[in-house]
C-alpha cells in the first residue's frame, strides 16, 4: 500500500474551506505536528508496556500526521513566497546577551 502523500493529493483532499489562507495552512502543519507527537508519546508508553500492536499503530499515526503536517507546510511557504517581493529587506539582527 503506498502512503506517500503528494502536494497535489493533499490539495485535493483540502476541503474549500479549510485551504482559505497561507495562516490556515500554517495553523493545520502545527496541529498535525502536535497529534504527531502526542501519537509517538503512547507508542513510547505501548512499547514500554509490551503492547506492540498499538505501539505499531501509533507510530504509523504519528508517521501518517507527520507527512501531512509537511505537506501543510509546504503549501503555506509556497503561497507564502508567492506574496514575497524579494525586495523586502529579509537582514536579521543578533544581539548579543
Amino acid at each position: 500500500m503506498n502512503t506517500e502523500i503528494t502536494s497535489e493529493a493533499l490539495l485535493e483532499e483540502l476541503d474549500d474551506d479549510v485551504y482559505e489562507s497561507t495562516t490556515e495552512c500554517h495553523i493545520q502543519a502545527a496541529n498535525h505536528f502536535q497529534a504527531a507527537a502526542k501519537h509517538h508519546i503512547q507508542a513510547a508508553h505501548a512499547q514500554d508496556e509490551g503492547d506492540f500492536e498499538r505501539r505499531d499503530l501509533n507510530a504509523y499515526q504519528a508517521h501518517r500526521h507527520q507527512l501531512i503536517a509537511t505537506q501543510y507546510a509546504e503549501v503555506a511557504t509556497m503561497e507564502g513566497t508567492e506574496e514575497f517581493d524579494e525586495s523586502d529587506d529579509l537582514s536579521v539582527e543578533i544581539q548579543a546577551d
